[in-house]
């Protein structure tokens, strides 16, 4: 007998069988996704050729360096246009001087300059910096030529170019050394990183009766943020890439302008003090003063490179170094917050304002005895590089640079720090160097001597104008001239 199936119902007749994806269909959802991330990739390819066409995304100049904090990357070409335009190249070693060799050229007289952006010079092209120029203008009596070599690097302190000297500086053989001292150099050998890569600097401080102490223990506790180890990850990015150039220009700007910003890079430099900090502040009945967080409707412009934040100076110093006696020393000072710098590198432009400068009454006690011990590190910063100089049969120079603080005051913005004003800072120097018998050039006094119109000329928002690099060039050939006698060498 045949048994036959039982009828399907209607509703089981209807439904339809799904079919299992093929292989052939999921390799079409893999061909999208290709597809996709190759437009990404192309899209990229193309921004980044036409960012180098147009020469867009090339201010990104900072490796690091466990010694000195930072330094310029190597085989980079830079196109400057933060206040004015220039471009330049820094070769294997981070020089931006063409056709620089270490080995010294024959019949040669090789002149080192240290500094800050000043003396760096990236706002104009390379042929109206003053060093360039003084290539040119110098002619020696002993029939020697004069190389000027620049080893300025944006926002270097007395203390790193000390450290620059032994590192870098005598393998170029200088017959003499330039050391330009640029408006509150003296406050920056002691200052710990923040937000701002421009201030990861080495710690320099002399105590009375005590040995000069330069530490990077600063630095070394800053390396091992979570920022730096980011920036340290991405570093074939950071040389290369322009996208990432426009990236990093913004968060320069940030880092000068906006506190937000400023407080999420502390945050992630410095998670446990910067917390303790805002609990301080958010704990204030001030902070939450409503017409207090409401923006100033006739503030001038801020140039926000911070030293201490109103915080201890020693807060980022290791105890093993030996510059734990300052922590007692500065604190019996009575210090209060330090104001912000006044110069660095990618410098945000400066507004017209009507206001006259901000000048701070005189110091008190404990702020004039602050200065007295910056002033004794700069001293011997000043006495070591000499020592080091002389060692070698190498002539060292120190030269005070003409800042616009002391030249040409932006209106609004305030010209003293702790109550020293930058003609002050040129005094110190001066004093210093004569008690060393250092010789010494002031390049301020004849600056403030032009008339007003041709000292704004000098410069753009801070940084030197060509015109400003002419100024320096006219002052020091001469001076150069006349002290430029053979070596020995």
């Amino acid at each position: 007998m045949v048994v036959s199936a039982p009828d399907k119902t209607s509703e089981e007749q209807n439904q339809v069988v799904q079919p299992e994806p093929t292989p052939a269909k999921r390799r079409n959802w893999f061909a999208i996704v290709l597809l996709c991330l190759g437009l990404q990739v192309t899209a990229l390819l193309v921004t980044e050729f036409v960012l180098y066409v147009a020469g867009l995304g090339e201010e990104e100049i900072f490796a690091f360096d466990p010694d000195l904090g930072t330094k310029h990357m190597t085989n980079k070409h830079v196109t400057w246009r933060s206040e004015g335009f220039g471009y330049s190249y820094f070769d294997a070693n981070g020089m931006q001087d063409e056709g620089l060799t270490v080995a010294k050229p024959a019949n040669t007289y090789r002149v080192a300059v240290l500094g800050d952006s000043f003396v760096e010079g990236l706002q104009v092209h390379a042929k109206d910096r003053y060093t360039q120029m003084l290539n040119r203008m110098v002619k020696l009596a002993n029939g020697k030529n004069i190389q000027v070599v620049n080893f300025g690097t944006s926002g270097y302190s007395t203390a790193q170019e000390y450290v620059l000297l032994k590192k870098q500086v005598f393998q170029y053989s200088p017959d003499m050394v330039l050391l330009s001292y640029n408006s509150r150099d003296i406050f920056e050998n002691w200052s710990p990183p923040d937000a701002t890569l421009t201030n990861i600097r080495p710690a320099a401080i002399c105590l009375p009766g005590q040995p000069l102490v330069v530490s990077n223990a600063s630095i070394d506790r800053w390396m091992k943020s979570p920022r730096a180890r980011f920036l340290q990850s991405i570093s074939w990015i950071r040389q290369n890439s322009r996208i990432w150039g426009l990236v990093s220009a913004m968060e320069t700007e940030l880092s000068f302008n906006n506190k937000t910003y400023k407080t999420i890079m502390d945050l992630l430099t410095r998670p446990k003090k910067t917390i303790v900090r805002l609990w301080g502040e958010w704990s204030q009945p001030e902070f939450w003063n409503i017409q207090k967080l409401l923006p100033a409707s006739n503030s001038g412009p801020s140039f926000h490179i911070q030293f201490f934040e109103g915080k201890d100076p020693n807060a980022q110093i290791n105890k093993k170094t030996g510059l734990k006696k300052a922590k007692k020393k500065i604190r019996e000072l009575g210090v209060g917050q330090q104001p912000s710098s006044s110069h660095g590198s990618q410098q945000p432009k400066a507004a017209a304002v009507a206001q006259p400068a901000v000048v701070k009454a005189a110091p008190t006690e404990g702020e004039r005895n602050y200065i007295s011990l910056m002033s004794r590190t700069l001293g011997a910063l000043i006495s070591e590089m000499n020592g080091m100089c002389k060692e070698r049969g190498v002539k060292f120079v120190v030269i005070s640079m003409p800042a616009r603080l002391g030249v040409s005051p932006i209106a609004g913005v305030e010209t003293t720090m702790y109550g020293l004003d930058y003609p002050g800072e040129v005094e110190l120097v001066r004093a210093k160097c004569q008690e060393l018998n250092v010789p010494f050039k002031d390049l301020l006094a004849p600056a403030v001597q032009h008339t007003e119109k041709e000292r704004k000329e000098m410069f753009y928002a801070l940084h030197l104008a060509p015109p400003g690099h002419k100024f320096i060039a006219d002052q020091l050939a001469p001076f150069l001239t006349s002290e430029c006698v053979d070596s020995g060498r």
